[in-house]
């Protein structure tokens, strides 16, 4: 009998809507993972204001939200910020627990966070 470790897939796609960046995340967030996703970020320049999509995260840990939580202060500091769209119950509850709920906004899905952004959903930089 032989042991296999199994790596989770994770995959990053991003898009722009004008100043905003739309990333769509597929798998875990954690230390392995984030700088992946940030690295996929940073590689656009111009950007006021990120979506990240968690609708396909089954699990996040506060080392992988880290960089996000970063990423979040640098952008707010010139008017944007992020927001994590289609958060799962699980990471709901890490946010909840870690407190990260004060310092990362939320929605439903993609187009009401694209709406947070736009200031047509409410503050673009309220938290």
């Amino acid at each position: 009998m032989s042991l296999r470790l199994v790596v989770p897939s994770f995959h990053v796609r991003v898009t722009r809507r004008a100043a905003i960046l739309i990333v769509d995340v597929e798998g875990e967030v954690d230390i392995q993972t984030g700088p992946r996703l940030i690295a996929a970020v940073t590689r656009h320049p111009n950007v006021e204001a990120i979506v990240v999509d968690f609708s396909k995260v089954p699990f996040a840990s506060l080392a992988g939200l880290g960089p996000i939580v970063s990423l979040n202060r640098a952008l707010r500091r010139h008017g944007g910020g992020v927001v994590l769209a289609g958060v799962r119950p699980a990471v709901a509850r890490l946010l909840e627990v870690t407190l990260l709920t004060a310092a990362l906004r939320t929605a439903p899905d993609v187009p009401a966070a694209v709406a947070l952004l736009s200031g047509n959903g409410g503050d673009p930089i309220a938290a």
